[in-house]
């Protein structure tokens, strides 16, 4: 049998493609609507057309994707534990969160001795015996979902560790555990936002996977399940499950992996259409453009950041759109504008290549498929004991290991994105680095 890949694209308009080995597509299909027995049809139908084609590995946009506007019904109550006391106990965990959010998430909450400074070193012994307060009461509310964060936990996470054994030991095994260093970005409020956000939602993912495992299981596909992130990157199911805000905009991502594809473009803008607006977008370094602002969701500041877009009323798409595209080759070059649906026609507004996609319909699912898997880390160095050359180097050795933990051929993996920013106002001798690697599935 022929061994072939599936790119799935799930949201409003669902869609599916069947690439071959060497990239090409050989099938595809829409859904009717975002119901499972549509999905299941879609899939069926698009598998029907090459029964001879053995499925190696499955590729999805949008699974478990949420709107940041309302969290979900079923998200879970969660105990928060930050380690940072006694310092930052006056700005206790969700303060100025929406009172909505706070009655559907919130559980117990405590602020314990612990935490490291930017050097590493500790700021004060962990306070093993509140941290065992805490998880007892915890357990006597049912609480199942955990989020713990301490002070410069991304370089230093021993402290943060310490808990979740505790947390564990008390609790169940069973017990949702998000620690707050593998949150990107800096800001120890916001780390804890996300980390909050990501542990209350995270029985709500595993749940979506397992039904879309037993969807494509009934269809005879038994291939290993990959992810698209919100930043164009495979990444593995468990990982997502761990960490489900890092879906947000994955099928808008998606998306701008499949016209990337379709026209083998490194760098490019893309107009999106809708009869009230458009969205503009870019791809650079073959990726979507993520924006240098962090984002807030469900009205809370967090530490994520989202792709770059501009949103621009219809009425006024002919005014904005040439001088936005303009702005925007200063940097980016030459790089051509792509059209991606009928109902819009940027030529007579755009100067340079304008590009229009035929392959709209499935963009996203094309996206999914052709997608390489990466790894993105984003945190403090401290170069006190060693130079600023072998800081970076340490940084991309940590992207490429994330890489290769998404599931990326150890042997392919490049960096494809780095940057520092200098951190002026802390004494010691410290950067923050951030590095993305990508590579093609193993």
């Amino acid at each position: 049998m022929t061994a072939t890949s599936m790119g799935i694209s799930l949201g409003t308009c669902p869609a599916a493609v069947l690439l071959d080995a060497n990239g090409a597509m050989i099938a595809d299909a829409k859904a009717t609507d975002s119901r499972a027995s549509s999905i299941t049809e879609m899939l069926r139908t698009v598998l029907h057309e090459h029964k001879a084609h053995r499925i190696t590995a499955v590729m999805v946009a949008g699974l478990g994707e949420v709107s940041t506007s309302r969290i979900p019904i079923d998200a879970e109550k969660v105990g928060v534990l930050r380690i940072a006391g006694p310092t930052t106990a006056s700005v206790p965990p969700m303060f100025g969160w929406p009172g909505q959010l706070t009655r559907a998430v919130g559980g117990p909450a405590t602020v314990v001795a612990g935490g490291h400074e930017y050097d590493g070193s500790e700021r004060c012994n962990l306070d093993t015996g509140a941290i065992v307060d805490f998880a007892q009461s915890c357990k006597r509310l049912s609480i199942k979902a955990f989020a713990i964060v301490g002070t410069n936990s991304q370089s230093m996470p021993t402290h943060e560790s310490a808990a979740a054994t505790i947390v564990r030991d008390i609790v169940g095994a069973h017990a949702i555990v998000t620690l707050g260093g593998a949150a990107g970005g800096i800001g120890l409020i916001e780390r804890e936002n996300v980390t909050i956000l990501d542990s209350a939602i995270s029985a709500r993912s595993a749940r979506v996977s397992t039904e879309m495992t037993h969807i494509l299981g009934a269809l005879g596909v038994d291939a290993q399940m990959h992810v698209v992130g919100g930043d164009g990157t495979l990444m593995s199911v468990a990982d997502m499950i761990r960490h489900p805000l890092r879906v947000r905009e994955s099928t808008r991502a998606g998306v701008i992996g499949g016209i990337r594809h379709e026209h083998d473009l490194a760098d490019a803008l893309v107009v999106h259409a809708s009869p009230t607006h458009s969205y503009v977008t870019a791809i650079t370094d073959g990726l979507p453009w993520e924006s240098h602002r962090t984002a807030t969701m469900f009205g809370v500041p967090t530490s994520s950041t989202g792709l770059w877009k501009t949103r621009i009323p219809q009425e006024l798409l002919e005014a904005k759109l040439p001088r936005l595209v303009t702005r925007m080759r200063s940097w980016l070059g030459d790089a051509p504008v792509v059209s991606l649906t009928s109902s819009t026609t940027p030529e007579p507004l755009c100067p340079g290549p304008i590009l229009t996609s035929r392959l709209g319909h499935v963009a996203g699912a094309l996206g999914a498929a052709t997608a390489f898997a990466g790894g993105t880390i984003d945190r403090v160095y401290q170069f006190g004991d060693r130079t600023y050359a072998e800081c970076v180097t340490a940084a991309r050795a940590d992207a490429v290991d994330a890489a290769a933990r998404a599931g990326a051929d150890p042997a392919k993996i490049e960096v494809v994105r780095f940057r520092d920013t200098p951190l002026t106002y802390v004494s010691s001798t410290c950067v923050r680095l951030s590095a993305t690697a990508t590579g093609p599935l193993k």
